[in-house]
């Protein structure tokens, strides 16, 4: 089966660079050091030749496309750059903070250069309701650009924050997939993804896909659909249950791959397609999961 990523991090230099500049004692020496410390490496520089080893990674475990996607704005025109040298296959998404000023700008001038195809939104760790006015800009400049917006809802941990002794960004208040319902609606035109809203939110994952059909879900992230178990039944039982809140057309495969060093989750590609098999996933949907429905929404042939 063919397999394109819904779901993947590049997370550059410049990401890890960003976390540490936030750091009040810090410097951009500090976090490459401790990284190097904790046996992952050091993050490297987004060369050509790196673009290409992580296009082979890709590779060697059966993925022909995948999202790419900034985590901070800072490192937009590099995951944009990596996109553009992909022939095809990456597709970029961009990050961004709709209460900064700068973060939009940067969207706006990169653009028309790579032509990013997603909009990611943090509501829960840059403070902000999804059904505000700075959400309500974002998604405007998603409409016009005929891009796609994917949003984290729940509890979201970045794991290099804890690294660097900075306490986690997340705001509980604005991390409900349940207040995008309004939002959904009213938006009609356009199209929503909720990626991993975190098993303390699934049941509110459920309602919203089925009140609202512009809405999918990419399953990266889906070992926190089963907290404190690793049992296989439990995550196919979970994978029914999305089926029969979204049908089968609005559920993208994730991986949620990245790190330092860059790595394929091929774990999560395993345990998904297990879990969908044992769910009573038909061949044909899990194709459609795995490649068929990303490949409509994004229309990439």
């Amino acid at each position: 089966m063919e397999i394109f990523d819904a779901h993947t991090h590049l997370l550059s230099r410049e990401f890890y660079e960003f976390q540490t500049a936030r750091r009040p004692d810090g410097t951009s020496e500090i976090l490459p050091k401790r990284i190097e410390d904790f046996g992952n490496g050091t993050p490297p520089d987004f060369t050509v030749e790196y673009f290409t080893r992580v296009l082979d990674n890709l590779g060697s475990c059966g993925v022909e496309r995948a999202v790419t996607y900034a985590f901070v704005s800072q490192e937009m025109g590099t995951v944009g750059e990596a996109a553009r040298v992909s022939n095809g296959r990456l597709v970029p998404y961009a990050s961004v903070n709709p209460l900064s000023t700068s973060s939009m700008e940067t969207l706006r001038k990169l653009q028309p250069r790579y032509r990013f195809r997603g909009l990611v939104l943090f509501p829960a760790m840059h403070d902000y309701p999804i059904g505000g006015g700075a959400a309500a800009a974002a998604f405007d400049f998603a409409h016009a650009n005929d891009v796609v917006v994917l949003i984290h809802f729940g509890l979201l941990r970045a794991n290099v924050r804890e690294l660097i002794g900075l306490a986690p960004q997340d705001h509980p208040s604005y991390g409900h997939p349940g207040d995008l319902i309004p939002v959904a609606g009213d938006r009609e035109g356009q199209t929503f993804v909720v990626s991993h809203p975190g098993s303390e939110m699934f049941e509110e994952l459920l309602d919203l896909g089925a009140k609202c059909t512009n809405v999918y879900t990419d399953t990266a992230g889906s070992a926190a659909w089963t907290p404190g178990t690793k049992k296989p039944k439990m995550l196919a039982d979970r994978f029914a249950a999305v089926r029969d809140a979204y049908g089968v057309e609005r559920i993208l495969f994730g991986s949620d791959s990245g790190g330092t060093p860059w790595e394929y989750h091929k774990d999560a590609l395993d345990n998904q397609v297990s879990a969908m098999t044992e769910a009573g996933y038909a061949e044909k949907e899990i194709a459609a999961v795995l490649c068929g429905n990303l490949s409509k929404l994004l229309r990439i042939s």
